[in-house]
């Protein structure tokens, strides 16, 4: 009788464990339908209804004004990222930056004086006070015053400042 007893408990712990393992599955399964539905909404969305425009970025303080010709952003990326210590030589920045024309022409100037605006930015950022990099507006600012290095630059080789604005797409201080 004691063996019968014993043999009806395994037999009733086994469909337990079972069902618990089928409600933890199903439990996880529902989570990713949640998550991937959240991932994908947007995504569907947007198919939907098509691409917003791009919104327009406020120009920096002290850079030149280029005339806003209603055409278009074209976004050129100074690749690879620029790398240069700062003042003191204690820390460096690896900086990836995009500009942002709207002339066709000018991306193809941007392209011609790649290694000049590269050595304008890398002699900018070594000139930079690293104490900046602690602040967002002291990133800010940085950003601000390489857009101005960019339009100077480009305004002595080409006679026109042609970038409207420039964005870090990676900043990494060490």
């Amino acid at each position: 009788m004691a063996k019968e007893a014993v043999a009806d408990e395994a037999t009733e712990e086994a469909p337990k464990k079972s069902g618990m393992m089928k409600n933890i599955v199903l439990g996880a399964g529902v989570v990713v339908l949640v998550i991937g539905g959240q991932i994908a909404s947007p995504m569907i969305q947007k198919m939907i209804n098509g691409e917003p425009p791009p919104a327009e970025a406020a120009p920096a303080a002290d850079a030149p004004a280029v005339a806003d010709t209603g055409k278009p952003a074209i976004y050129h990326s100074l690749y690879p990222p620029i790398v240069a210590n700062f003042k003191g030589g204690k820390h460096f920045a690896k900086v990836a930056i995009d500009v942002v024309t709207r002339e066709s022409s000018m991306e193809m100037k941007l392209k011609e004086h790649d290694s000049a605006l590269r050595n304008s930015l890398i002699l900018y950022f070594s000139d930079a006070d690293y104490e900046k990099t602690k602040t967002r507006e002291g990133i800010d600012e940085l950003r601000a015053g390489a857009l101005k290095e960019v339009q100077m630059l480009l305004t002595e080789m080409t006679g026109e400042p042609g970038v409207d604005q420039l964005y870090f797409t990676t900043f990494i201080v060490q």
